[in-house]
């Protein structure tokens, strides 16, 4: 499968525009002018904003990780720890739903650190108007494309290999497309 993706320019979370946009989408944390990716996922029976919405959501009410605001541009470093620290990295790990009281008990040591992470939220998406392409094809994008940005940059656990999907074209905001290291 051949397929072009253009990346729409960088838009913090709290800018979303609700359309019935399909496709696949990335987000992750500014830093000044530096993106740090985190997360690539598909829309494909949901839209891209309400993807989004729903992982900004699962921020704050405590079903994502809390990343401490001092190390939430190198968050990798973390990606693997099974503990959490008040004090730094992976302050809280969301074990659903027996973990869930520790959030709830903490919430307001987490809520800075929460915050940061909306705050510091942007996203970029590229859309699929192909109504015959398959989730299983969707699914194989996705995983072409965090393959390519490269799984240990990324809070994803399901990259592998997508060797049928071939990027043709890689267009759109710079910052996206530079991540794409083997496209």
């Amino acid at each position: 499968m051949n397929i072009d993706l253009n990346w729409t320019e960088l838009k913090p979370i709290d800018k979303i525009i609700f359309k019935e946009e399909y496709g696949i989408y990335i987000w992750g944390f500014m830093f000044d002018k530096e993106f740090v990716p985190y997360y690539v996922g598909i829309a494909y029976n949901t839209t891209i904003p309400q993807r989004l919405t729903e992982h900004a959501n699962q921020i704050i009410g405590g079903r994502y990780c809390v990343i401490h605001s001092a190390d939430l541009k190198t968050f990798y470093n973390f990606k693997h720890d099974e503990e959490t620290s008040d004090e730094r990295g992976k302050m809280y790990i969301p074990n659903w739903p027996d973990g869930y009281s520790k959030f709830l008990t903490k919430r307001n040591i987490f809520k800075p650190h929460i915050d940061n992470m909306i705050n510091k939220m942007h996203y970029s998406y590229a859309l699929i108007n192909d109504e015959s392409i398959s989730k299983k094809e969707y699914e194989l994008i996705e995983k072409k494309c965090i393959s390519s940005i490269g799984i240990e940059k990324l809070i994803n656990f399901r990259g592998g290999k997508a060797d049928v999907v071939t990027i043709n074209k890689l267009t759109g905001d710079k910052r996206i497309t530079d991540l794409f290291v083997n496209k």
